[in-house]
C-alpha cells in the first residue's frame, strides 16, 4: 500500500515537471510587435511578427518573388482602422484585416483580406481579399529585425511603411478628419449651454482650416458676448478680418492686445501687434 501510494506521489511529480518543462516560456526567434498611429482623428494598430534577417538573402530567396507572403513570421499581419480610409484612391471600410503581399523586385501587392486568423497562405481565399493595390518598392538602409512603421504624417493623410533587409515599400493612405471634426463640433455645440470654450475653439478651427468664414464669425462672435478673452478677442478678430469687417478687426485686436499685455501673454500681444498693421493697411 505504502508502495503504491509512493509510487503514485512519484508519477505525479513526474508529470507535472514535464508540463512545466513543455509549457515554460522561451525567446521567439521572430518576436510580436504591435505599432500604433493616430492620423487626423483615425487611429491604426498592425501587429505582427519580426523575422529577421540572420546572413540570409531574404526577398527573392527567402521570400521568393511572385509568390503570396504573410507579411511576416507567424501568424499572418494584421491592420485595424477606426473610420473608413482611403488608401491609393480605394476606399477601404472601417475593421480590421490580415495583410498579405506579393513582393516583386520593383513592385509589390498589397492584399487586405478580411479573414484575420490565418497562420499562413495555404488558407488564403481571394474571395476573401476586400482591396488590393500595387506600390514601388525602394532600396532602404539594411534592416535586421522587419519592421512597420508610420511616416509623413498630415492632418488627412499618411504613409505605412513596411522594411526589411534593403527593401522598403511605402503605402499612402486619406482619411477625412475634415468631415469628422465638423460634426464633432456641430454635435459639442448643440449638447453644450453657454460654451464660450466650445464656440472659440470651433470658430478657430475653421479659421485655421480655411472654411466658412461667415459661420466662424458667427461662433467667435457667441464666445465673445458669453466671456470676453484676449484669446477668444483675438479669434474674434481673425473671423472679422476673414469677412473683410477691418475697421472692426482693429478695433477688437486692440482690445485683444489690452487683455493679453494684462495676462502677460506675450505671443498674443505680438500676434494682435501685427494683426494690427495689416489690416490697418486693408480696405
Amino acid at each position: 500500500m505504502i508502495k503504491s501510494t509512493l509510487s503514485n506521489i512519484i508519477i505525479a511529480v513526474l508529470l507535472t515537471f514535464s508540463v512545466n518543462l513543455y509549457s515554460q516560456e522561451l525567446p521567439s526567434s521572430s518576436p510580436a510587435a504591435t505599432v500604433k498611429q493616430r492620423v487626423g482623428l483615425t487611429d491604426i494598430e498592425i501587429t505582427y511578427f519580426r523575422p529577421g534577417v540572420k546572413d540570409r538573402v531574404i526577398f527573392g530567396d527567402l521570400v521568393p518573388y511572385n509568390e503570396m507572403w504573410r507579411t511576416g513570421a507567424n501568424k499572418a499581419s494584421v491592420i485595424s482602422f477606426t473610420t473608413d480610409v482611403e488608401i491609393m484612391g480605394n476606399k477601404l471600410a472601417k475593421g480590421t484585416y490580415a495583410i498579405f503581399t506579393i513582393p516583386g523586385e520593383s513592385e509589390w501587392e498589397i492584399i487586405f483580406n478580411k479573414n484575420t486568423e490565418q497562420w499562413g497562405t495555404n488558407g488564403h481565399k481571394p474571395e476573401e481579399d476586400v482591396l488590393r493595390v500595387k506600390v514601388k518598392s525602394e532600396s532602404a538602409t539594411q534592416t535586421e529585425s522587419m519592421m512597420f512603421y508610420f511616416d509623413d504624417i498630415r492632418d488627412e493623410s499618411a504613409t505605412i511603411n513596411l522594411q526589411w533587409a534593403t527593401t522598403n515599400v511605402s503605402i499612402p493612405f486619406t482619411v477625412k478628419a475634415g468631415e469628422e471634426a465638423i460634426a464633432n463640433i456641430i454635435k459639442a455645440i448643440a449638447e453644450t449651454k453657454n460654451a464660450f470654450r466650445v464656440y472659440h475653439n470651433s470658430a478657430r478651427y475653421y479659421l485655421d482650416n480655411n472654411l466658412d468664414a461667415t459661420t466662424a464669425l458667427e461662433w467667435a462672435s457667441k464666445s465673445a458676448t458669453m466671456q470676453k478673452t484676449y484669446w477668444n478677442m483675438t479669434t474674434l478678430s481673425r473671423a472679422q478680418a476673414a469677412n473683410k469687417m477691418y475697421k472692426e478687426a482693429v478695433k477688437t485686436a486692440e482690445e485683444a492686445k489690452t487683455l493679453a499685455i494684462a495676462e502677460k501673454s506675450d505671443f498674443y500681444v505680438k500676434q494682435n501687434t501685427e494683426n494690427i498693421t495689416a489690416w490697418k493697411t486693408m480696405k
